[in-house]
């Protein structure tokens, strides 16, 4: 089975209409749209991805700093963080409860 997750329901739309539905056959395998309600990733910090003093080789804005060295850098991705309307974050819970669901849902 195939999941063909989206960051906004109006994606998942798009994609059911040009599959033929949000689940079916596609190749001979199955697939199940589901949409998300806004990003559930997003890269860490630079300071997290490349050692502390090349950081301000990555951030000037001086052309020649570039072309910049892709290697030098351990990409890296984290759960996104969304405000409560009280301006506190939910530390990543609703990326987190997404993925849990999907891995509830695809180990059936």
């Amino acid at each position: 089975m195939h999941l063909i997750l989206t960051e906004k329901p109006s994606a998942a739309e798009s994609f059911s209409r040009a599959l033929g539905g949000f689940s079916g056959m596609l190749n001979g395998d199955s697939y199940q749209i589901v949409a998300s309600s806004g990003k559930l990733f997003e890269f860490k910090d630079l300071s997290d991805m490349v050692p502390p003093e090349r950081v301000s080789e990555f951030t000037s804005r001086d052309i020649s700093s570039l072309p910049f060295d892709r290697h030098a850098i351990n990409f890296g991705l984290r759960y996104s963080i969304r405000k409560r309307p009280d301006g506190s974050d939910d530390g990543g819970l609703y990326a987190k409860q997404v993925f849990s669901k999907i891995h509830s849902a695809m180990s059936k």
